[in-house]
């Protein structure tokens, strides 16, 4: 029996909408956001990039023109790294297990309300091999899940969200507000909160910087709608809340796959040759709906509505 050579593993947050209204909140809107939208990246102060760190792994995530400087399977290929999804391969069974276990350890502390789904495959063709971790990653979709901490009868649980409570931070009790403070709140709460202290005494807004239009770095979220929001017109106070759906997006992928498949098939290339094509143009497609999102941002911020 031959050892397969491709080793896949794919992960996806799953009800990120769902997740990021839990608490009604604007100030933990706005932080749970900033804290998703990092956590899967292709930059170096990304929770994922650190995690490779901490494994001690080379990867293709920061250069998706990268490869192993010497002959070995310690070594992650990224296609996808964007949008609270991430799709990897290695040459090592031990490599993938290793990652899959540190990176779900890291989202459960990170985000322990989030719901995601995963899922390992292998395979001595890349593609055969993705298509069998998809496979598993659907069906994973329908298995209950158990969050930690579990809620029992004798543990008090937080008004807003149902979730357990937990005594609050000094941190996050600076950010509530005085007429609303609480004793306690769920653990996510809580950590968006302080993520919201540590943005707001360094000014660095990691998000809004990020989708803001060339020459308004200087833009801040405003919390307090009834004194910090700019309406021009006082008898008029409506606001927008614009949110920028993915959905489909699961069907241009299974096309964009299809269309690959049938590609390297009918041409005459090596098996590295498809590889490469392979991941080449599913991650250059991820990064461009993550542009094109970026695009449609600031079409709403230079617009007025």
């Amino acid at each position: 029996m031959t050892k397969e050579r491709y080793h896949c593993y794919l992960f996806e947050a799953k009800s990120i909408q769902q997740y990021l209204f839990r608490s009604g909140k604007l100030k933990e809107i706005i932080s749970s956001s900033e804290r998703l939208d990092s956590l899967i990246d292709d930059k170096d102060n990304s929770p994922l990039y650190k995690v490779l760190l901490q494994l001690g792994f080379d990867s293709n995530l920061l250069d998706p023109k990268r490869q192993p400087q010497c002959e070995t399977d310690e070594f992650v290929y990224f296609t996808r790294c964007k949008g609270g999804a991430l799709f990897c391969y290695s040459h090592s069974d031990s490599v993938i297990h290793q990652l899959r276990s540190l990176w779900t350890l890291t989202v459960s502390q990170m985000f322990p309300g989030l719901e995601f789904v995963d899922a390992l495959s292998a395979d001595n063709n890349l593609t055969a091999a993705v298509d069998k971790a998809r496979v598993s990653l659907t069906a994973d979709r329908n298995q209950p899940a158990t969050k930690l901490p579990y809620a029992t009868p004798i543990m008090a649980l937080c008004s807003r969200t149902g979730a357990v409570a937990h005594p609050v931070t000094t941190q996050a009790r600076y950010e509530q507000s005085q007429n609303t403070s609480n004793d306690y709140l769920n653990w996510d709460s809580i950590l968006h909160l302080e993520h919201h202290a540590r943005t707001k005494k360094l000014k660095n807004n990691n998000l809004l910087t990020k989708y803001s239009p060339n020459g308004m770095n200087d833009l801040q979220y405003p919390t307090n709608l009834d004194c910090e929001f700019p309406f021009p017109d006082r008898n008029n106070q409506d606001i927008a809340l614009i949110h920028i759906d993915g959905n489909g997006m699961g069907l241009l992928v299974q096309a964009l796959q299809s269309g690959l498949k049938t590609f390297m098939h009918s041409s005459s290339l090596t098996a590295e040759e498809r590889d490469t094509i392979y991941c080449q143009v599913l991650r250059q497609f991820f990064f461009s709906v993550m542009s094109r999102h970026r695009k449609c941002s600031e079409i709403c911020h230079s617009q007025p509505y």
